[in-house]
């Protein structure tokens, strides 16, 4: 289809007249064969037809079924030993866990939450990323309803892990705090932080073995507290400072989650543990109206066991190869 034509048309009157000529960029474009409907033939072109497809697709799967069985095999290679416990606010608890084969370092200490949704978006919106990474006060009302001293709820977390502070004791009012003070870190997502701590002792040996609390953030989240000091709480520049946020475990808090029913890495034990009995301690409990556990576990190449991902690969691999069986 020609969409310029510059050929000599006659008027009714029987004079001629020359159609203006098209521009040059115009004349350009025009001229594809896209525009002109002149495209090549499709020999040069594979056809695909359905054996083609159904090639394809158990190529697919076959690649599938190796991925899913490579997976299995990781996670089946891995072990997790799970107990579960229950706390009142600043109270202690005591689980045993057994051990039943041994773990090779390094070794992980979860903790796990069921039915506790920080997935709600009255509690995923609650926080504010900007004021975190700033070094200076800043109030965002993306915070709401956790924006000033007033919005807390008693007890206050820095009185659970707070050793003198007793059970059932009044909540202790930071000084020149007034309920129009501003917080941070400001949000629901942050204010309700587990402040749960835990430790771990050989039933066998009596002995306690170390955890270390570093390295626990997959990701260097650059999160930085308002002034110099280390105390917590205080008032830095008008602002309530309540919480550490530089600390490993609020950045392992902060982080997004999918689903109610989550685990938290917690620590990090650098020695093989032997088989047997041992016991977790666990104190400054934060009621959290949810169902607590905490687990040892050991990773693969792939990380933590995750055998949905490997069940997933083999049942998509087998659905794209169903089609060429027949």
């Amino acid at each position: 289809l020609k969409l310029f034509d510059t050929r000599v048309m006659g008027d009714n009157d029987g004079s001629a007249t020359a159609m203006s000529a098209p521009s040059k960029r115009r004349s350009t474009w025009a001229a594809w064969p896209l525009v002109q409907q002149r495209l090549r033939d499709n020999k040069k072109y594979p056809v695909i037809d359905l054996k083609t497809t159904n090639i394809c697709g158990c190529a697919v799967g076959v690649l599938f079924v190796v991925i899913g069985v490579l997976v299995y095999l990781a996670s089946a290679d891995t072990k997790q030993f799970r107990v579960e416990y229950t706390c009142s606010d600043h109270e202690s608890a005591e689980v045993e866990v057994d051990v039943k084969e041994e773990m090779k370092q390094p070794v992980f200490l979860y903790f796990e939450l069921d039915g506790f949704y920080l997935t709600h978006k009255n509690v995923k919106q609650s926080v504010s990323y900007p004021q975190m990474v700033s070094d200076v006060p800043v109030v965002d009302g993306d915070c709401k309803p956790m924006m000033y001293f007033g919005d807390m709820v008693p007890p206050y977390p820095w009185d659970l892990i707070n050793p003198d502070f007793a059970a059932g004791s009044n909540s202790t009012r930071p000084a020149n705090v007034s309920d129009d003070t501003p917080i941070k870190p400001c949000g629901s997502l942050a204010y309700w932080i587990s402040t749960d701590r835990f430790s771990l002792k050989s039933v066998d040996t009596n002995v306690s073995i170390p955890i270390s609390e570093n390295d626990i953030v997959w990701q260097k989240l650059p999160y930085k507290n308002t002034g110099t000091g280390r105390e917590f709480p205080r008032v830095e520049q008008g602002q309530l400072l309540w919480w550490d946020v530089e600390d490993e475990h609020f950045k392992a808090w902060i982080a997004s989650r999918s689903y109610h029913h989550f685990a938290q890495l917690w620590g990090r034990i650098e020695e093989n543990i032997p088989a047997g009995k041992y016991i977790v301690s666990v104190s400054n409990c934060r009621q959290l109206w949810a169902d607590k556990a905490v687990f040892l576990a050991t990773h693969s190449w792939i990380g933590a066991s995750n055998l949905f991902v490997a069940n997933a690969y083999l049942v998509t691999g087998v659905v794209l190869m169903l089609p060429g069986t027949q």
